[in-house]
């Protein structure tokens, strides 16, 4: 005989009269998820691994594809609210599979569910539905009387028809006594009543089966991922063609969300060095993120930068952005006795690390004195190179000449 889906118990083992509502109680053996409180009005629907669940108010439905000739219902199996007694909710374990089901008052009494067996009122789900079945459940506890009703005398313990309600049923029977009267039927007889055992056997095998996947996949996952961590400050070049020989290499990045691997490999081809800035696993495959080395090996030295040169950083960055200014003059104001006081170092230091196009602060410079000045092209050319003006580069002031009208 098989283990049936389901024990019974004479008293609710949750939430009786007497007491506060709260979940069911669950076997000892696993962990429950608390359930958040509150939350929207019905109806409520979550997505299962074997079936998809809802819940509209009045009971919870259980809709699955039909499985084999005999021992599933084509119809959803649906428990209604008046005998849900509590409701339990597993929290996902290392495989990532957790576990949602009611437990119901029958005429036999309180039922438990074994969720490491397959029933109708009861289902498994991944952890990224989690929060559809949180919400669910809190819905259902919610809701739920505190003095439940008994289920319908028709249905069984696991929410299945009686077998002797189906005329299928009945024509096996006939079946058998026809071959029995033969003098053949013995040994149809025997496998006809084993089948419901071998099939639960196989539902076990198959739960078993997928659980032991499901581990092993997670734990390859962080293998991986533990491989990956190790990647970020080194050499792009080296690493690339490691993950390709072992056929690990996912896409390439250069940090705007776009796929750059065939532009990155050919600049690595072309003699430019990347560093590895991050590094994700996507399925079996490693995906980079890269810089180039310079401009990483600058965001280093910025990071690990003393108090003056990084005031002087900032300080250089606000000349440049708010008042356009050249190299030249945001060095003489960093270090002027009249203006920042930085030491030369610390001011060579910040502009050697300050991100500024000066040929775009000298077009801006241009426009200004040409719109509130009214100066022609060569005065403004004389201004921005002036050692008592800008102090912008000759190609710096040409430059915004040669787009003073764009």
């Amino acid at each position: 005989m098989t283990n049936p889906d389901m024990t019974f118990q004479p008293q609710p083992p949750a939430a009786t009269p007497a007491q506060p509502k709260g979940p069911a109680q669950i076997p000892p053996e696993t962990r429950t998820m608390p359930l958040p409180a509150g939350g929207p009005v019905p109806p409520f629907s979550a997505q299962g691994a074997e079936a998809s669940v809802t819940f509209d108010g009045n009971g919870i439905t259980f809709d699955r594809p039909r499985r084999g000739f005999a021992f599933r219902e084509s119809k959803p199996a649906t428990v209604p609210l008046s005998s849900v007694a509590g409701v339990t909710l597993i929290e996902p374990d290392g495989s990532g599979k957790g576990w949602f089901y009611p437990t119901i008052r029958t005429a036999k009494g309180y039922a438990t569910f074994d969720p490491k067996k397959p029933s109708v009122y009861g289902v498994s789900f991944d952890a990224s539905r989690a929060n559809e079945f949180r919400a669910l459940a809190a819905a259902v506890d919610k809701a739920r009387p505190s003095s439940p009703a008994p289920l319908d005398a028709h249905l069984t313990a696991n929410g299945r028809i009686p077998l002797y309600r189906h005329w299928w049923f009945w024509a096996i029977i006939v079946v058998v006594v026809i071959i029995g009267i033969a003098g053949q039927g013995g040994g149809s007889t025997g496998t006809t009543a084993s089948q419901p055992a071998q099939t639960s056997s196989s539902y076990q095998k198959q739960y078993e089966k997928s659980k032991a996947e499901a581990e092993a996949k997670a734990k390859a996952k962080r293998e991986l991922q533990s491989q990956a961590d190790g990647y970020k400050g080194q050499n792009a070049a080296g690493i690339i063609n490691d993950l390709e020989q072992k056929s690990q290499l996912g896409i390439i990045g250069t940090g705007d969300g776009t796929d750059q691997t065939d532009a990155v490999k050919s600049a690595i081809a072309g003699g430019t060095a990347y560093t590895v800035t991050g590094a994700t696993v996507s399925d079996d495959k490693i995906d980079l993120t890269v810089d180039t080395t310079d401009h990483y090996n600058r965001q280093q030295e910025i990071a690990n930068a003393t108090p003056e040169q990084s005031s002087a950083l900032t300080k250089a960055q606000s000349y440049s952005e708010m008042m356009h200014m050249s190299r030249q003059g945001i060095y003489d104001q960093l270090t002027s006795e009249y203006g920042e006081k930085f030491s030369p170092d610390a001011a060579n230091w910040a502009l050697d690390h300050l991100d500024a196009d000066y040929n775009a602060n000298a077009l801006a410079k241009a426009k200004d004195y040409q719109s509130t000045m009214a100066m022609s092209p060569e005065a403004i050319r004389d201004q921005l190179t002036s050692q008592y003006g800008e102090k912008f580069t000759p190609d710096e002031a040409n430059y915004a000449i040669e787009h003073l009208n764009d």
